[in-house]
């Protein structure tokens, strides 16, 4: 999915890109981009865009789905899969607190391990680029020809 948007900040080799939502990101509703009238997005500025250049930027929608993937549904299986496993693991042990408190602690506990392996593999990620929109083209620069 290609989105134009407009270069709001430029600093270092990094470009803040705003994008408007489109009719299609307002159905979608994958990541909060369907939820705002605007997002900013900090890119690669590999076309030296300037602050106001209105440039088109690749979104691959399948990592999106992918990276949605990740972030909501590792969480959700560790805890659907705490509050299985406890009642198992409680009668084996015998322990001296309520089952119902136990599942609901190791359903946590299973959940908060999944979003801190989500966060240590995240620069793993964010190293590869596999979910780092890219910058196609400068469509309207804000520099006048000299």
């Amino acid at each position: 999915m290609n989105q134009t948007g407009i270069v709001k900040k430029v600093k270092g080799n990094m470009a803040t890109v705003s994008f408007v939502r489109s009719e299609a990101c307002a159905s979608c509703r994958a990541c909060s981009f369907g939820q705002k009238e605007e997002l900013e997005v900090d890119i690669l500025n590999s076309l030296e865009a300037k602050t106001g250049d209105l440039v088109d930027v690749q979104l691959h929608s399948e990592k999106i789905v992918k990276a949605s993937a990740i972030l909501y549904m590792f969480p959700a299986l560790a805890f659907v899969l705490g509050l299985w496993i406890a009642p198992k693991i409680h009668s084996a042990l015998s322990l001296n607190i309520g089952s119902d408190g136990f599942s609901m602690l190791l359903a946590i506990i299973l959940m908060g391990i999944a979003l801190i392996i989500i966060k240590l593999t995240d620069k793993k990620r964010i190293d590869t680029g596999e979910f780092t929109p890219v910058m196609l083209e400068i469509v309207a620069s804000t520099q006048k020809d000299q």
